[in-house]
């Protein structure tokens, strides 16, 4: 494993991506953390507030025979470990956040570049926006250190990694919202009905008011009458 930290960057996952080739000719698995992140941004581009303590970080894996679930499989392994190693009881919202207490602790963000994933992690370990921007922090007292823990996180997850079809059961059983009515938005577009799991594509399965079950791929969910909190 390579570890680069950077006392503070824009963005961890844009300095993986721009340092790609030549890191990963060093070493296949490589992560990029900071101290200070200064413009980190979830799914289409929104700004991801840091705040001094948590955990921004970016690293790299194979990309596996279905890339499209990677996101997910990563989520759910990221919820076992903070689970194991710290006795939180982190659920995960489709596509790629993770919550506590019904509110948005962190997030994945993953992009595909010949044939490597870059993945990024925001978790909010000591600070967040706050409930009225629908966000939690993961600690109320003493919280780990953000570079050892991503380090952690990291290894767990290279040595975890999932199959296709346990990583579809995997977020099943993590998620925050199986069995209740949903709306996925995408664009002008939107889709209502039951959230029943995930195909092993990633994609969210919805059984809607006449019975069928409709897949969805891209978009953004919401529990109606809930806080969003992506």
């Amino acid at each position: 494993m390579l570890h680069v930290h950077l006392p503070s960057c824009p963005s961890t996952q844009d300095h993986l991506l721009a340092h790609l080739r030549d890191l990963r000719g060093r070493d296949p698995d490589v992560i990029v953390t900071t101290d200070r992140q200064e413009r980190g941004r979830g799914r289409r581009d929104r700004p991801w507030a840091f705040f001094p303590g948590n955990l921004a970080a970016s690293f790299t894996l194979g990309a596996g025979p279905r890339p499209a679930l990677a996101s997910l499989e990563v989520g759910v392994l990221v919820a076992r470990f903070l689970g194991e190693a710290h006795g939180k009881d982190v659920r995960l919202k489709w596509p790629n956040d993770l919550v506590v207490r019904g509110l948005k602790c962190g997030g994945v963000l993953m992009g595909l570049v010949d044939g490597t994933l870059v993945c990024g992690l925001g978790l909010n370990l000591r600070g967040s926006p706050g409930e009225a921007a629908g966000a939690a922090r993961l600690f109320d007292g003493d919280a780990p250190e953000p570079v050892p823990t991503a380090l952690a996180i990291y290894r767990y997850v290279l040595d975890g990694r999932l199959s296709a079809r346990d990583a579809a059961l995997g977020f099943r059983g993590l998620c925050a919202h199986l069995g209740e009515r949903v709306l996925v938005q995408d664009g002008g577009e939107a889709a209502e009905g039951v959230f029943t799991g995930v195909d092993v594509d990633g994609g969210a399965v919805l059984r809607t008011g006449d019975g069928a079950l409709r897949t969805l791929y891209t978009g953004s969910l919401t529990v109606p009458g809930r806080r969003r909190s992506s």
